[in-house]
């Protein structure tokens, strides 16, 4: 049977924990806290193909960063993602998470893609774009919510809002930030060619920096 990984920022002790481990402990408050990750295996799902629309919009907008794989078949990893929660999801955690991108020219911004999936709860995810404060996401620029994600362990669709109609200057860093309500837990698909930087989370005492894997998105404009 094929698997995949659900990854968790969490720090227990100074390794990596294999996340059975966890099965049936509790969790405090409204997090658990740390910096690296914790791995639970899930069963793979059935193909699902980049939408016509979302190709369109790639042919079209020029693009201004991306993480995305340049083979359509392989656009980001199906079976490895970042948890996007809350404190009333199954997990029982807030995560909300923040991927980081550096223009290399002034450009607008339209279109934002990500690779997104849903595990439980409510089918829907908050994402914005933000400014840079002292390393950080700072000031929201543009916020969106996106409905009907595909369930975890699917590759190739993506969710795409916009329009964004934001201008972004060259050499400054921006954020794209997906975050959860209600009882929702979702996930940010892991990109598929290696790409790291700089990964924020937040749960509940403020954004942590890590340089970490990246979640697949691209940022398309004019």
């Amino acid at each position: 049977m094929n698997r995949y990984i659900r990854i968790f920022p969490i720090l227990l002790g100074a390794s990596l924990v294999d996340g059975n481990a966890l099965a049936g402990s509790a969790l405090d408050g409204d997090r658990i806290g740390g910096s690296e990750p914790v791995r639970i295996p899930v069963s793979a799902r059935p193909r699902i193909d980049l939408s016509t629309s979302a190709r369109e919009d790639a042919a079209n907008l020029k693009e201004i960063y991306s993480s995305f794989n340049g083979n359509e078949a392989e656009l980001y990893d199906c079976c490895q993602v970042w948890v996007v929660s809350t404190v009333k999801s199954d997990f029982h955690a807030r995560y909300t998470l923040a991927m980081a991108f550096t223009p290399a020219r002034d450009a607008i911004i339209r279109r934002i893609q990500l690779a997104l999936s849903s595990e439980s709860g409510r089918n829907a995810l908050s994402i914005s774009l933000h400014a840079d404060e002292g390393g950080m996401p700072g000031k929201a620029l543009q916020a969106f919510e996106v409905k009907d994600i595909p369930p975890e362990g699917n590759c190739c669709e993506v969710e795409s809002v916009g329009p964004v109609d934001t201008l972004v200057r060259k050499g400054r860093t921006y954020w794209v930030v997906a975050k959860a309500s209600a009882d929702t837990e979702g996930g940010w698909n892991f990109n598929s060619i290696g790409a790291a930087g700089l990964f924020a989370f937040n749960t509940g005492d403020g954004w942590q920096i890590r340089d970490l894997p990246l979640g697949a998105f691209r940022v398309l404009g004019e």
